[in-house]
């Protein structure tokens, strides 16, 4: 009889697969990805198929739990040998996998799996058993004894016996089996259905479940928050001229010469923004690529030029979707209808909330031409319709400022901008339509193919679609509420010939204002929930990704009520 082709290894080489999203046929399936598979279809394909991949506070905490376990050990004492980080597979199983800790003892080997958390009151979940029984089943095949494994809750402290039987090992042939046919599937499986185990889920801000069966459902109640509220990472904005940024063990240094003008940690960050003649080290570049956070480049006025990321190759299928959507003149036409409509009736709404002595019938034809382009004309005359709602609505922009502030917006110019209002305005346009640009590249998107506005060079055609709804809701209220709280005065402008520019201190108090409105909470006008605005961006570019590959049938557009 033929001896089954199984390895074990205590050393530290990576087992066969180290990444999401990267299986070819014939690979080894990790035993980490069955365990995924088992507590969640919608999971495993988002991680393994897909390559999503994201942090919370709950798997940053399990990696803690593992830290003693990471490096490999043995270590040997009168009751047996125990060692740690032990690589093992078996091609007869088609598994292969890390046991954190194994324990050999006269009487056979035992795999122990450290967990976060507390001990469960009803014993370890059915993943985890699967887990811990895949691991009992490699070593039986390897030729050692293993009856059954352990689980250990780091904080508990408390180790809980896992016994091998015949179920668990059929469990584990038959979920490896399905596992297999997932990896070669590309039908994304519906989220579970307002199941806890979406709570804590590192990848439910991608998979959004709550908000899935809530478009699908439309209970009056709303959705249920599993998102967190805010992130937990901050944009970094350099804008003095001649500075130099550099790296030191994982931290960003900003200097100018000799001196340190600002430090931050880069696992802190979601990205940076350069404006104007900003230096950057390569090794700077390099650690910033390898945490993921993107590179931002601004004129120092304020237009954005571009960006600086990690080639994206595992959603190319959400790509291949959005070039095909495009394609599609009737997606584009609903699509960009539900984008200008919901732009106007925003506008309308700021309107009719702050403007003082506005005249009625200002809010009636915005809400005429609303509906107009609700009723999904072609592109070119909802081009039309927006034109003449962003005159009515510029013509009376004025009135949303406070009587003390000195500047007057007679109409909307740009490119360049001739008064202080319209310079804001521009600036402030642009650095949202870089939050879009990152959300988006966020989600798997080209930025610069769009639906409505179309592809040309240097313009992120998509990411100006999105901004549509929000340009009156962030840009415009941040500038308003800049003016009016008087963070803006006549000396944080300059004049030159027929431009008018922010100077460097002006910049920097309004970036202060904008992030301070990306941070504030908002209720979702369709989920019914609070989360920031940043938040809010993310959750309407994942809507959008579900949209063009058939998840959703609609795009919830953002309105505030």
């Amino acid at each position: 009889m033929a001896m089954p082709v199984t390895s074990v290894s205590g050393s530290s080489d990576p087992p066969s697969r180290t990444e999401p999203g990267i299986f070819e046929r014939g690979d080894l399936l990790q035993v980490r990805a069955l365990a995924d598979f088992v507590f969640c279809p919608r999971l495993f394909h988002l991680e393994y198929v897909i390559g999503e991949d994201r942090d919370n506070w709950f798997t940053q905490d399990g990696k803690r739990a593992h830290r003693n376990v990471e490096q490999y050990t043995e270590h040997t004492d009168v009751e047996g040998i125990r060692t740690t980080a032990v690589h093992i597979q078996d091609q007869g199983l088609g598994l292969s996998g890390r046991i954190d800790i194994l324990e050999d003892t006269e009487d056979g080997s035992l795999p122990i799996e450290y967990k976060r958390g507390k001990k469960p009151e009803r014993g370890p979940s059915f993943s985890q058993r699967i887990q811990v029984a895949a691991y009992c089943m490699l070593l039986a095949r390897s030729g050692r004894k293993c009856t059954g494994g352990e689980i250990y809750y780091a904080d508990s402290h408390a180790r809980v016996r896992v016994q091998l039987d015949g179920r668990l090992q059929e469990a584990v042939v038959r979920h490896a089996s399905e596992a297999r046919v997932a990896l070669d599937s590309q039908d994304l499986p519906e989220p579970l259905r307002h199941d806890a185990r979406c709570e804590g889920c590192s990848i439910a801000p991608i998979c959004l479940p709550e908000e899935y069966w809530f478009l699908k459902e439309l209970p009056e109640a709303g959705a249920r928050r599993i998102v967190p509220a805010r992130g937990d990472k901050e944009p970094l904005y350099v804008q003095e001229q001649g500075a130099r940024i550099g790296v030191c063990d994982k931290l960003l240094q900003i200097k100018k010469g000799d001196e340190l003008l600002a430090e931050a940690r880069i696992h802190e960050l979601s990205e940076v923004c350069l404006f104007g003649s900003v230096h950057v080290s390569s090794q700077a570049l390099h650690a910033l690529m390898g945490e993921g956070v993107p590179m931002l480049y601004f004129t120092s006025g304020g237009y954005f030029l571009g960006h600086t990321t990690v080639p994206d190759q595992r959603r190319s299928y959400l790509k291949a979707a959005q070039f095909e959507k495009a394609r599609d003149v009737d997606f584009c036409r609903r699509l960009s209808a539900a984008l200008v409509a919901s732009k106007i009736r925003n506008c309308r709404t700021m309107l009719r909330r702050n403007a003082k002595c506005l005249d009625r019938s200002v809010l009636h034809e915005l809400s005429d031409l609303a509906a107009s382009a609700a009723k999904r004309p072609g592109i070119e005359s909802l081009l039309g319709l927006e034109g003449r709602a962003g005159r009515l609505y510029f013509e009376s922009f004025s009135k949303l400022l406070g009587e003390t502030v000195p500047f007057v917006l007679e109409s909307r110019n740009r490119r360049p901008p001739r008064d202080p209002v319209n310079a804001v305005l521009g600036y402030a346009y642009g650095i949202l339509v870089k939050d879009l640009t990152v959300a988006l590249i966020s989600v798997g998107f080209e930025p610069a193919h769009g639906f409505y506005h179309r592809p040309r060079p240097g313009r992120p055609a998509l990411a100006l679609d999105l901004m549509e709804p929000f340009r009156p809701l962030i840009a415009d209220s941040a500038v308003i509420t800049a003016f009016n709280k008087g963070m803006l005065s006549e000396r944080d402008f300059i004049n030159m010939g027929d431009r008018c520019n922010l100077t460097p201190a002006g910049r920097r108090s309004f970036i202060r204002m904008y992030e301070s409105r990306l941070s504030q909470l908002v209720t979702h006008p369709v989920f019914n929930y609070r989360v920031s605005y940043r938040r809010v961006l993310e959750i309407q570019a994942r809507l959008l990704g579900k949209l063009v590959t058939g998840e959703i049938a609609q795009y919830p557009s953002f309105e505030t009520r």
